[in-house]
């Protein structure tokens, strides 16, 4: 994840603890049933998942896709993860940021209202890139034009906007504002600090490693384009929010830290004892060669893409792969860690009970949600060969392991 200034590719990731008493408190204990080893450290409950990958064969079966239409409210052809919200009854709020508006669906896709225009006023975006709904189902759009969340009530009528002041990424929570913010100061290299906004200042909880950076001049466009940031494989913290949790992934190794919104302490802890693989100049040219890192578009549309070769030379990398790429909870509780690959459409994805234990692996080629709705729905993102984008919203056909009802979490 990247949780530096937001762009339209900022993602998100969080476990709900209030769907998890049995992880919080659990005391030391080892289960070899389950393969998770359980231990209390300081009042910080971890899970130790341990054992070799196993299938989890669950399936989805497709219910109605929206987007990709060429007039009207589904004329939105991009979707991102952080432009997608859903609530409590399985309405589908789409942040259209192209189009400066937010469009609410039902559970059935039915348009229920649209809200919003390009503009400074009350309801009004300037540059819209995420969008949440809260228990209440008031919206909130993140607006960095104006550094502002602009607010919906649940029928679509602008109810004001409140300002977030410099953080790079903004999450309103009953709890409070919770977001994120980059350091590049550090002694070698930059650091991730996740953050409280309050009225006058900022609070900070919880900060990632040191990670490397490089500044760097790209000349493969036939200009000198220049570039800050992590040099290729350094881990960016991965973070988003569930109900009274943030979830966060802040190392290289496969590590989920649980962090409670109401105390701002980590609560829990979920490992798996997967070996970090090396990183290598000839993984690094793959990864850049598909990233595409510098790209610039040029005026008549089409783009330039400095040489692979290039961009790793002079970024440089880390020693080793992040485990993880995202994270996310699902309504029933279940952890949903993608695991890092250089071709992320082929990356593999783990679950995990609401305790934390580890129920598998899904399937090769199984979609990574942007979304959950009640009580087992997914919401993904397909992409077709004309690079438009739609939502597909899914049914989960699962063997209802690792379930654990709670509270639904906005």
């Amino acid at each position: 994840m990247n949780t530096s200034m937001p762009s339209v590719s900022t993602r998100t990731a969080w476990l709900v603890l209030s769907t998890v008493p049995s992880l919080v408190g659990c005391g030391t204990a080892s289960n070899d049933d389950d393969g998770a080893v359980r231990r209390d450290s300081a009042g910080v409950v971890i899970v130790e998942n341990t054992g070799e990958d196993r299938p989890l064969p669950w399936s989805y079966e497709i219910s109605y896709r929206l987007g990709g239409e060429p007039d009207g409210p589904e004329q939105f052809y991009q979707v991102e993860a952080q432009q997608v919200a859903t609530d409590s009854s399985g309405n589908i709020h789409v942040l259209d940021a192209i189009n400066h508006r937010v469009i609410k669906f039902d559970r059935d896709g039915d348009v229920q209202w649209m809200a919003g225009t390009e503009g400074g006023g009350p309801g009004e975006f300037r540059r819209p890139l995420r969008i949440r709904v809260d228990h209440a189902g008031t919206v909130y759009v993140m607006d960095y034009g104006k550094k502002a969340l602009v607010q919906f009530d649940s029928a679509g009528t602008p109810i004001g906007q409140t300002p977030y002041g410099s953080l790079g990424d903004a999450i309103p929570t009953r709890y409070g504002t919770f977001g994120s913010r980059r350091d590049f100061q550090r002694e070698g290299g930059m650091v991730d600090e996740i953050v409280k906004a309050n009225a006058s200042d900022t609070v900070g909880l919880l900060e990632s490693p040191v990670v490397p950076i490089a500044s760097y001049r790209l000349e493969g466009c036939g200009f000198p384009l220049g570039r800050t940031g992590p040099v290729i494989f350094g881990k960016e913290t991965d973070w988003s929010v569930s109900g009274r949790t943030m979830t966060v992934s802040t190392t290289a190794a496969y590590t989920v830290d649980m962090l409670n919104l109401e105390t701002g302490m980590v609560e829990g802890i979920v490992r798996r004892s997967l070996p970090s693989l090396p990183a290598t100049e000839t993984l690094a040219i793959e990864w850049a060669t598909i990233n595409k890192p510098g790209r610039i578009m040029r005026s008549d549309g089409g783009e330039c893409v400095p040489p692979a070769e290039e961009v790793v030379e002079k970024q440089g990398m880390a020693d080793s792969l992040p485990m993880i790429d995202e994270v996310q909870i699902d309504r029933r509780g279940r952890l949903w860690v993608q695991r890092f690959a250089i071709d992320s459409t082929l990356a593999r994805i783990d679950v995990f009970d609401p305790e934390g234990v580890y129920l598998g692996t899904l399937p090769e080629g199984h979609p990574w949600p942007v979304a959950f709705a009640p009580p087992d729905r997914i919401l993904f993102v397909e992409q077709d060969d004309m690079d438009i984008q739609r939502l597909v919203i899914a049914d989960l056909v699962t063997d209802e392991r690792g379930v654990r009802m709670g509270e639904p979490s906005n």
